[in-house]
């Protein structure tokens, strides 16, 4: 039976509470599905078991909906193609081709199954925000209406539940100063006016409870700079999120050195401006001269250490971010494989492994998994520009059960409670997911 947190008092037995988790905390949700409070929901309490209107959560942990900041929903239609590598090896290039031969078959139906089934799955794996980079705006058979696979983008995440930051991607250029080819044609824009006239559409048809904007330009090589100015100011000027892919394969920093004079992150950095509503994906490559510059702006980055272990991009110095105070947040990318708890214990590994040693990343107390939390709930939300990512008042009631109970659970103290999750488990304990207090999903 569905389970509705508005108006109601949920009491789970521990809620997750900023750095860890904490037994006998009531949160009150709102008919308008946002969370009104937080407090005790002890005897003395007007939470207490008598409230006729308070939900009791026995052998679950409440949690802030994990927020995905960076996702091709389409690409999930590459799940279960083979990895095989005939000429003896392949890149994120060699890749590029397959999703490209992907990109050119779908049609709105097919493009719809695959995003739904992304989707479906983030929920399945506590995501209950994405920020979907969508440059796939064409269907490539003449339909009257050009951007008909945004609108595709936008239902199939209506239609499962799922907040959505639609980062609405202009893509002018198959390489730099070069015209779009082959499958690029179906993301390029028909023009600047026309790509700016979607925005407006856009702009008037989402559902504000669920829905909203922000911009991308795909990358230094798919626009040229006045482009990549206009539009990072464009954003600036409606308040929305900027995010853009940044020196993910070392083929693109030379390119862009070879036409610009310089790499991707120093041309952005001497372009446009860098404020906390920027976000950067990947900086697998960068420098720490230029990413100690981007981070004193306020810049994010954004990591996905799933796909960059997939398509063999690199490790980006993730142990330098967080030292100069960069903010990071992850995305699930390529859809490959959908777990926020994969993708986060795999930031820390990836480092490990890389470093060789442990606790790259942690909270000022140096707990990993309260610092893998922050990354994968509040600083997502930040990127997307929501208000979400943490169980306080104000904050949409976007919400994850854990079962304590569950078998990949057993055995762990109060205390350790997120380093099972984080370190132990992917998306199985997971057993409710609501989004502005409507249960989505449930096992």
């Amino acid at each position: 039976m569905s389970m509705d947190l508005r108006g109601k008092t949920i009491v789970a037995e521990w809620t997750w509470t900023g750095s860890r988790f904490s037994r006998d905390v009531a949160v009150r949700v709102g008919a308008d599905g946002r969370i009104e409070l937080v407090g005790p929901a002890g005897p003395s309490s007007p939470h207490d078991a008598r409230d006729p209107q308070r939900i009791d959560l026995p052998g679950c942990a409440l949690l802030p909906g994990f927020v995905n900041a960076h996702s091709h929903a389409f690409q999930r239609g590459l799940r279960g193609t083979p990895q095989r590598f005939e000429s003896g090896s392949g890149d994120f290039w060699t890749w590029r081709h397959t999703m490209y031969r992907l990109a050119e078959s779908l049609a709105v139906d097919s493009f719809y199954t695959h995003s739904r089934r992304a989707f479906e799955e983030m929920l399945s794996a506590g995501i209950t925000a994405v920020g979907e980079f969508h440059y796939l705006h064409h269907a490539g058979d003449g339909s009257v209406d050009p951007w008909v696979f945004d609108d595709a983008i936008l239902a199939a995440a209506r239609d499962v539940g799922i907040r959505i930051c639609l980062i609405q991607c202009y893509y002018a250029t198959g390489a730099i100063g070069q015209p779009l080819q082959g499958a690029q044609k179906r993301f390029g824009p028909v023009s600047r006016d026309e790509f700016l006239r979607q925005m407006d559409r856009l702009a008037n048809k989402l559902d504000s409870r669920t829905q909203s904007l922000a911009v991308a330009c795909h990358s230094i090589r798919a626009v040229d700079l006045p482009d990549l100015k206009y539009f990072r100011d464009f954003a600036a000027a409606h308040n929305w999120p900027f995010h853009i892919h940044v020196e993910e394969a070392r083929k693109e920093i030379d390119d862009c050195v070879a036409v610009h004079g310089a790499g991707p992150m120093a041309t952005l950095l001497r372009e446009i401006r860098i404020d906390p509503r920027v976000t950067a994906i990947h900086c697998t490559h960068s420098t720490r001269q230029d990413l100690r510059e981007y981070i004193a702006r306020g810049g994010m980055v954004c990591l996905c250490p799933i796909t960059e272990g997939n398509l063999s991009d690199g490790f980006p110095d993730l142990p330098f971010i967080l030292e100069e105070d960069g903010a990071v947040c992850f995305g699930t990318d390529s859809n490959i494989r959908i777990s926020a708890t994969e993708e986060l214990r795999w930031m820390e590994f990836g480092q490990r492994a890389r470093r060789e040693t442990r606790g790259i990343v942690t909270d000022q107390h140096g707990s990993c998994a309260a610092g893998l939390i922050e990354i994968g709930t509040r600083n997502g939300a930040r990127s997307l520009g929501l208000s979400a990512g943490a169980i306080i008042a104000g904050n949409r009631a976007d919400l994850v059960a854990i079962d304590v109970n569950h078998a990949l659970m057993l055995g762990c103290e109060d205390d350790a409670i997120a380093d099972s999750l984080l370190f132990g488990c992917g998306n199985c304990p997971i057993s409710r997911v609501w989004v502005g207090g409507v249960e989505c999903w449930s096992r």
